[in-house]
């Protein structure tokens, strides 16, 4: 006869429990990276992107270089320049914020830094940072929080794997899954922070920038090992197997964060 402890080991197995009570995090990362695919597909195709380089006091335009595809694209409208500022941080020659005012058939249109103008349904942008920091700051700081949360379970993995102890090296390995979690939550959310700050900022949700591109294939490497109770990746309970894929993972979000500014400039080459 069984027990009711000893029953409810026999309906909710260990095993079966915790896929269970990871079940929510793991369906709103999904939802996320569904999203930002989607997004970036919709924007990449659907969108005509370009870049037009303007001069004050130059003739009008109306002809751009095509980003999101071959050749040239034509404007509906004529656009010059009409003046262009730099406002510095007080005491610094660190640039805050550019500023122009652009001419269009007509009518004035300003455009900052991170504030899109927007003509005759186009939206014309500069790169660069958030002047009221809101949105751009909550971005920043889930990110890095994000990162943090990589780089100690690299730390981690490495105690672990210098330890002789298998009891130490299983510990820490649970320890690890219990960070993986809200850290490829974070990293997924401040993601979607970001694409929404962009939009507003730069005129699209993804451009595939290069540290977009970087951010999206770091949260697809760490998002792997968040499988292991699956068959293909049944390799990842074994402790040793995570730890090496952590501490080897680990090199994607240095990559992103110091690589993808150096050696890939784009527009997050300021961050």
């Amino acid at each position: 006869m069984l027990s009711s402890n000893s029953w409810m080991q026999y309906k909710i197995p260990g095993h079966v429990y915790n896929m269970m009570s990871r079940q929510p995090f793991t369906l709103l990362i999904h939802i996320a990276l569904a999203i930002i695919v989607a997004g970036a597909i919709v924007t990449h195709y659907a969108g005509i992107q370009g870049e037009l380089m303007l001069r004050d006091g130059a003739a009008p335009v109306r002809t751009f270089v095509k980003t999101s595809g071959p050749g040239d694209g034509t404007l509906p409208f004529e656009i010059s320049l009409v003046d262009a500022d730099i406002d510095f941080y007080p005491g610094t020659t660190t640039p805050m914020d550019f500023r122009s005012m652009l001419h269009i058939d007509g009518h004035d249109v300003n455009v900052s830094m991170n504030k899109v103008g927007e003509y005759d349904g186009w939206r014309l942008f500069q790169s660069g940072m958030d002047p009221d920091g809101s949105t751009l700051s909550v971005h920043v700081a889930i990110v890095m929080i994000s990162y943090v949360l990589f780089l100690l379970m690299a730390v981690l993995s490495a105690v672990a794997l210098c330890s002789r102890d298998k009891e130490n090296e299983a510990a820490l390995s649970r320890i690890n899954r219990l960070i993986l979690v809200p850290a490829v939550f974070l990293l997924g959310a401040g993601m979607f922070i970001g694409a929404v700050w962009a939009n507003q900022s730069w005129g699209c949700y993804w451009g595939w920038d290069p540290k977009e591109t970087c951010a999206l294939v770091m949260f697809l490497i760490y998002s792997v090992p968040m499988h292991w109770a699956s068959r293909p990746l049944k390799c990842f309970s074994r402790p040793r197997v995570l730890h090496w894929y952590l501490l080897l993972a680990v090199l994607s979000v240095l990559f992103t964060y110091f690589g993808a500014n150096y050696l890939l400039p784009g527009l997050h080459s300021y961050a």
